[in-house]
């Protein structure tokens, strides 16, 4: 009988997210595919919508005590005990807030050696920014994350941004730029047809700075002096919601934008909606954009290198670099519909899911 392998899957909780939906991804992946591995989710909390859909023979451990500081010192100590009693055979970690933690873990008990994947998912030089301490979280992983066995990122261009950031040419190998894919619960079995949608533009997502809602709203004001009737959605909630409510009161959009809850059923939305609206600062390669487009809702994307780079056909028609111009291709769309320049990416994207999971799981095990 073969051993059985313990991967431990490190991060801060299971609120809406990309990194969340990969999560619940790759626990079943496994379930089905490495039936031997025994699979322990560690949470710095437990809390989010997408605690309901972790399968239910996967172990689920969070720190059950928290401090308004001090908290990732207590979360890395508390790590370290569990992965002396766990003994992981693999463990993936993703982004800084697991991936520190787990490192210094590793650190301070180095009889154990695990296979160690850090999960990338954004653009890190952006990222780092937004943190309390920029410079020492940029420090951290720079002096860091080359423990790691293999670092995954989405695009070439995250590869080449978190080079800069590590410095380290012998480092470079073990950063490999593994694909996104569409989430295994998308497509929806039945696409509605475009004429039969209710809803113009939609967004599903975090309310942070990062998503940049304000432009967002911005481009819909502009949609509707052209368009009086125009309305829009967004899904989801965050830190930022407030100040987006008095926003859409400040541009008289109310009868235009309307906040729904954030919930695990994305597909009614998508599945409602004629557009996808990206008005993202940064990104790795969001999950939401290739349900949206699975699901035959158009995306129209801000001219950012992790994205834009994916939109190799009729890119004027997707991409846009100001306002005016994302006001131009959101009115084309709902004139025409110009849904057969979608096709191609859809068709992209429904081919890859299963090789994308598939490539992106087996760095887990390489020695």
């Amino acid at each position: 009988m073969n051993e059985m392998k313990k991967l431990l899957i490190v991060f801060h909780d299971m609120r809406l997210g990309g990194i969340q939906r990969k999560i619940i991804d790759i626990a079943k992946h496994y379930q089905i595919n490495s039936p031997n591995t025994k699979i322990i989710l560690c949470l710095g909390e437990r809390q989010g919508i997408f605690l309901k859909s972790i399968p239910k023979n996967i172990e689920v451990i969070a720190l059950n005590f928290h401090t308004r500081r001090f908290n990732t010192i207590w979360f890395t100590l508390w790590l370290t005990m569990k992965i002396y009693r766990l003994k992981p055979t693999q463990i993936v970690s993703f982004m800084d807030v697991g991936s520190v933690p787990t490192i210094i873990a590793l650190k301070l008990l180095p009889w154990i050696k695990p296979q160690l994947t850090i999960g990338e998912d954004i653009l890190t030089s952006e990222y780092v920014h937004t943190k309390s301490y920029p410079y020492l979280g940029q420090l951290l992983i720079k002096l860091l994350y080359p423990h790691a066995d293999t670092i995954l990122v989405q695009t070439p261009v995250q590869k080449r941004d978190l080079e800069d950031i590590i410095d380290n040419p012998a480092v470079s190998h073990k950063i490999v730029a593994s694909p996104n894919w569409l989430p295994l619960d998308f497509p929806p079995d039945k696409i509605t047809p475009y004429g039969q949608r209710s809803v113009d533009v939609l967004f599903v997502g975090r309310i942070d700075d990062q998503k940049n809602l304000p432009l967002f709203l911005e481009i819909i004001c502009q949609v509707k002096k052209l368009k009086p009737n125009v309305n829009a959605y967004i899904v989801g909630g965050g830190a930022k919601k407030n100040s987006i409510k008095k926003l859409i009161i400040k541009l008289n959009l109310q009868k235009n934008v309307f906040i729904k809850k954030p919930t695990l059923d994305t597909s009614t939305y998508y599945s409602q909606a004629k557009i996808f609206l990206l008005t993202s600062n940064y990104e790795g390669f969001p999950l939401t954009l290739m349900e949206a487009i699975s699901s035959g809702c158009f995306p129209v994307v801000r001219n950012i290198p992790e994205i834009s780079q994916f939109f190799t056909k009729n890119r004027s028609r997707i991409v846009f670099n100001s306002v005016g111009e994302a006001t131009t291709i959101i009115l084309d769309v709902l004139e025409k519909s110009c849904l057969r320049h979608l096709e191609p990416y859809r068709k992209k994207i429904l081919k890859s899911q299963q090789k994308d999971i598939s490539t992106y799981v087996k760095y887990f095990t390489q020695p």
